[in-house]
Parts: C-alpha cells; sequence; structure tokens
C-alpha cells in the first residue's frame, strides 16, 4: 500500500495498483467515515478526487442530497469527517467494487452507514425531472440557517481561491442571462437601501488604495460605462 495526499486536503490510500497519477484523476472506490459515530458512506468515481470536492462543498453548503449524511456533518462539523480513498478501480470494474464494499461495511444499513441504495448503481445521465425540481425548490425556498451552521459554511470556503479556468467558466455561464423583472426590482430596492453609512465605509476601504491610481480607460472602456450609467438611470427615472 502506499499513500499520499491530493490538492484537496483528503488522506488517500491505495491498495493495489493505482490508475494513474495517484494525486489527480484517479477512478476508484472511496469512502467519507464520520470518526464520531463510526458511520461510513461508500462511493464510486472515474475521477474522486473531484467527487470528494463535490460532497464536502454540497455538505459545506448544506445542500447534500442524501439527508442522514447532510444530518451528520451539520450535528458533528467537518473535523468529524474523513475522505479516503479505499483502492483504485478501473471505470469498467467501479460498481462490481462498490458493491463489495457497499456489503463489507454494511453501509446501507442505517446503524452503521449513510448509503441509501443498498445495490450500486450509476448516476451517470440521469436527469431530474421538472416536477422533482420543482418540489426541491420549493421545500429549501425560505428555510434560515442557524448562525452556527452559517459559520461552519463559511469556515468550509475560507481560504479558498478559485482558479482563472473557473471564473471564465462562471462568467461565460452569466454572459447574456436576462435577469427577471423580480429579480431587477430586488436589485433595486437593495440599492436604494443602501444609507450613508454604507458609502462612508466604502469610501474608507478605498483610501490608500494606489492600484488604479493614474489608469486611464481606453475610449471602448468609457463609452460602455457611460451607457450602462444611462441605462441605469433610465429605469430609475421610469420605474419611479
Amino acid at each position: 500500500m502506499r499513500s499520499a495526499k491530493n490538492g484537496a486536503g483528503f488522506g488517500v490510500d491505495f491498495r493495489g495498483d493505482p490508475v494513474g497519477d495517484p494525486t489527480e484523476n484517479v477512478s476508484g472506490i472511496y469512502k467519507i467515515v464520520c470518526t464520531t459515530n463510526g458511520k461510513v458512506y461508500v462511493g464510486s468515481a472515474i475521477n474522486v478526487r473531484r467527487r470528494l470536492e463535490g460532497h464536502k462543498s454540497r455538505l459545506n453548503t448544506g445542500h447534500h442530497p442524501n439527508a442522514h449524511l447532510q444530518a451528520a456533518w451539520t450535528k458533528y462539523g467537518a473535523s468529524a469527517f474523513m475522505f479516503e480513498i479505499v483502492e483504485a478501480v478501473a471505470p469498467e470494474c467501479l460498481l462490481v467494487f462498490e458493491q463489495r464494499y457497499l456489503d463489507s461495511f454494511d453501509a446501507a444499513n442505517r446503524e452503521r452507514g449513510f448509503n441509501i441504495r443498498i445495490k450500486a448503481e450509476s448516476n451517470f445521465g440521469l436527469k431530474t425531472s421538472d416536477e422533482t425540481r420543482a418540489k426541491l425548490s420549493i421545500v429549501g425556498r425560505g428555510k434560515k440557517r442557524s448562525a452556527e451552521t452559517c459559520k461552519r459554511i463559511g469556515d468550509g470556503h475560507r481560504g479558498k481561491t478559485i482558479s482563472a479556468e473557473a471564473r471564465e467558466k462562471m462568467a461565460a455561464a452569466k454572459k447574456g442571462k436576462p435577469l427577471s423583472a423580480e429579480h431587477r426590482a430586488k436589485l433595486s430596492v437593495s440599492v436604494r437601501a443602501r444609507g450613508p453609512e454604507y458609502h462612508a465605509n466604502l469610501s474608507a476601504s478605498r483610501l490608500g488604495n494606489k492600484n488604479s491610481l493614474g489608469r486611464k480607460h481606453p475610449p471602448e472602456v468609457i463609452a460602455k460605462i457611460a451607457a450602462a450609467s444611462s441605462a441605469m438611470w433610465a429605469r430609475r427615472r421610469a420605474n419611479g
């Protein structure tokens, strides 16, 4: 066996011969262990590192699809969980080995594990219906997180940096996406609610900032800024 640490900070144990670079795109079986109660969640993925990062992200934001795992995470905190690669496995053998570990850890037994399904199945290509999406939206709407949960989510994201590639994808996804009338109205109310204290804090935060000192915008940028400003004031006048 040889062990390594990947970029996400997860402990990684490899049994047998790893498939590919052991610190990058490993195909295999993984487990999420709650050290407080000993329960285990077993899963498989072609890219285990990405899958574990996805689990951790959803758990930190309180939106993990596995309610049992989410409840334990919220109750005990991130420090009570370990993320491990159990075995590196070729993609075509994932479900076979996942089933073996599901049975071995008895992970679908509520007293011993977090898994909901007793049979290893792939969700690849599975799409949620519009009706289910609507129901999930209604369930989550209006829910307020406790101060403790908000702190845990904040601690989980603090210090993280978004890669340039991820930023480009986020920007591309939002580009050209029109805002609904309701969304625009909410933004308008939010901007109008900003009082003198907000502007004073904003001015104070910019004092001593010399990053833009002496920098001049090119004519096309100035034209875009002017057009955006004119459009904003036109909307405000139209809304009274």
